[in-house]
């Protein structure tokens, strides 16, 4: 009787896997094919790998360019990451992003960049970003803008 517990475990974990497999060439990407990890924030990126160079956990307000990545684990051709951002929980207006990715990937990062572009500095508080992946939340994160 133990056994036909297990078979019964078994058809609930493998649908999702064979349902992907069976329709990569629909127009729409798969969303749960995308996998992203956390966001982590930098002063400056890698031109070659587009790593993370310089990750902080708060930025200075003089701060010019602020850099969001996230680590992506598996994406098919065709995917779209997204990432909307936030100012003291207000978000930046025009400030959505889109990186359309062209070839399947199995691992590297996507990159985005919020540059300060008024008079003086960042305002005090706290920058968040929501990321998406073919429309489906995939990441967020926030960094503190300190004086």
């Amino acid at each position: 009787e133990e056994e036909s517990g297990q078979d019964a475990a078994s058809p609930t974990a493998s649908p999702p896997t064979s349902a992907l497999a069976t329709i990569p060439d629909v127009g729409t990407t798969p969303t749960a094919s995308v996998q992203l990890g956390e966001v982590v924030w930098a002063e400056r990126i890698d031109p070659t790998t587009g790593e993370a160079r310089a990750t902080v956990d708060a930025f200075p307000a003089e701060t010019e360019t602020i850099y969001a990545l996230a680590p992506v684990r598996g994406a098919p051709a065709g995917s779209v990451v997204s990432a909307t951002w936030a100012l003291n929980g207000t978000p930046i207006e025009g400030s959505t992003q889109e990186v359309r990715i062209a070839d399947d990937v199995a691992g590297g990062w996507v990159a985005f960049q919020l540059r300060w572009t008024g008079e003086g500095a960042w305002p005090p508080g706290v920058l968040s970003v929501s990321l998406t992946a073919n429309g489906r939340p995939a990441s967020d994160g926030s960094v503190q803008l300190a004086r």
